[in-house]
């Protein structure tokens, strides 16, 4: 095993020999956590790769704007993964209740949901044989009861590429 150490990251233990290393840790956010893992080949981790991947947690408010901003307009969208999110989720009244103390989440606007989403996950990744994608933010309105997610994954230009609702 070798260790890097980086200034974003801390300590970062991985397996040189490994096709396939995971690394997992917490970053602060919003006053809370958010997960954070890192999805990589061992042999192609450095630390230029390291640099390449920091963006997303020292910039991650700028990120979280980004990706919400981008819900915002999928919404708009025929196919839109995260209004299929929030039409899941409409009818399950304990968790309406839950979120926004209210007993109709038919009267709830789409746009009020988008804030109640709560960033839970970064997952990075280091090679497009491990990801098409460099960044996955991962949403859910209630974590501890709501298997489901919106994924917001960024290419290697830190720009949304795609949108999906994930369990």
């Amino acid at each position: 095993m070798e260790i890097l150490v980086h200034d974003a990251f801390g300590k970062v233990e991985f397996d040189p020999e490994g096709d396939l290393n995971e690394w997992e840790s917490e970053v602060p956010f919003a006053g809370g956590t958010v997960e954070l893992d890192i999805t990589f080949n061992g042999s192609a981790m450095d630390r230029a790769t390291l640099d390449g991947l920091a963006k997303y947690v020292t910039d991650l408010a700028r990120f979280d704007g980004v990706a919400r901003a981008a819900m915002r307009v999928d919404l708009d969208d025929e196919d839109s993964a995260v209004r299929d999110y929030i039409d899941h989720h409409r009818g399950e009244k304990d968790l309406i209740r839950r979120v926004f103390d209210s007993d109709d989440g038919s009267a709830i606007a789409a746009d009020a949901f988008l804030p109640a989403l709560r960033l839970i996950r970064v997952g990075l990744y280091a090679g497009t044989e491990v990801s098409e994608h460099e960044a996955v933010l991962d949403y859910s309105i209630d974590p501890e009861n709501v298997h489901y997610l919106v994924a917001v994954c960024f290419g290697e230009k830190g720009t949304v590429a795609e949108i999906s609702m994930e369990s």
